[in-house]
């Protein structure tokens, strides 16, 4: 098995351990989660609005689409930076070195500790599982 090479998203050099890590920002978490509870709040009125004009306590109500446009782009995505190259070093919500993810055992083995966290989900780690696919299948 070879080691996994770890790219800055910034100057798009090769991350050494110890010198950048793998990272989701406390400040793009914050933002989905307001994005979130701004369209449930929506929800809710146009809910209530409906219930009120009908007189019915079950509707069910169509939510304009592009109401959700600014939470699907608000998803957090996880970065990879050395840390030289790290505008805000200090906004990590989670934050693995990359000698911690060398290899697709050390990826899977985050994998199934993140998911016990509730937010993971709302994060778009997908994105680096297919940046890993591509290595390995390259």
């Amino acid at each position: 098995m070879t080691a996994l090479v770890w790219t800055c998203d910034k100057c798009k050099r090769p991350i050494a351990d110890g010198k950048g890590a793998v990272f989701v920002r406390w400040s793009d978490s914050k933002r989905y989660e307001e994005a979130k509870a701004k369209h449930k709040r929506k929800q809710r009125a146009l809910v209530k609005a409906e219930q009120e004009r009908t007189g019915k306590k079950r509707v069910l109500v169509a939510m304009d689409l592009t109401s959700m446009i600014p939470m699907m782009y608000a998803v957090p995505h996880w970065h990879v930076l050395h840390h030289k190259c790290d505008p805000t070093p200090a906004d990590s919500r989670c934050h693995y070195d990359v000698s911690e993810m060398r290899t697709e055992a050390d990826v899977l083995a985050r994998t199934a500790h993140l998911m016990g966290k509730r937010w993971f989900k709302d994060t778009r780690w997908d994105d680096l599982i297919y940046r890993v696919l591509a290595q390995a299948r390259s």
